[in-house]
């Protein structure tokens, strides 16, 4: 078999064109800049003008808005930082707040039991007799025979305070004014 005889010149043209696709496909995939060899060529040099230095560029306005918008979301990150910090300050003033409110609960707890423990004593003491109730108040702390007295009847009161010592009867007397 043999193969015909292809002309030099022609070989010649296709390995020209061949490098001017390739240097063109390199240009246009952004490898080579030929912009300013263009530039020089006569008829399609006017395409690919190079710009002088001093000439400065346009921005687009997607660049513009891009600017604007990455600038806003900076803005609401910021803003998003001291949010999440002042969300963190109420977070721990709600746990102080809960944990105060369980101590006034645990508080009113214990001064309703104990309310209720004293009215016991009142019901106890009103059946008691005078005479029998000072040697009794007297190993008594201040507070708890003020409760007592303040609840029970101002007769039976008197007659308990008629027992006791003058001074320990002024002092009570004093606290108890001092309460009011």
């Amino acid at each position: 078999m043999k193969f015909p005889k292809i002309p030099i010149n022609i070989v010649i043209i296709c390995i020209i064109f061949a490098l001017i696709g390739a240097l063109w496909g390199s240009h246009a995939a952004g490898l080579l800049n030929l912009t300013p060899i263009l530039a020089d060529l006569p008829i399609i040099g006017g395409y690919y003008a190079v710009e002088d230095d001093g000439v400065s560029m346009e921005i687009s306005p997607l660049e513009d808005e891009n600017k604007v918008l990455k600038e806003k979301i900076q803005e609401l990150e910021s803003q998003l930082a001291n949010f999440q910090t002042i969300e963190m300050k109420y977070q721990e003033d709600i746990v102080d707040y809960n944990n105060q409110i369980a101590e006034l609960e645990n508080k009113i707890k214990t001064i309703e039991e104990k309310e209720v423990s004293s009215t016991k004593m009142v019901e106890y003491y009103s059946q008691m007799k005078p005479k029998e109730i000072a040697p009794i108040f007297d190993n008594l702390d201040d507070e708890i025979i003020l409760d007592i007295l303040v609840k029970l009847d101002a007769n039976i009161a008197a007659k308990i305070l008629a027992e006791l010592e003058p001074l320990r009867v002024a002092k009570l007397t004093r606290l108890l004014t001092d309460n009011n």
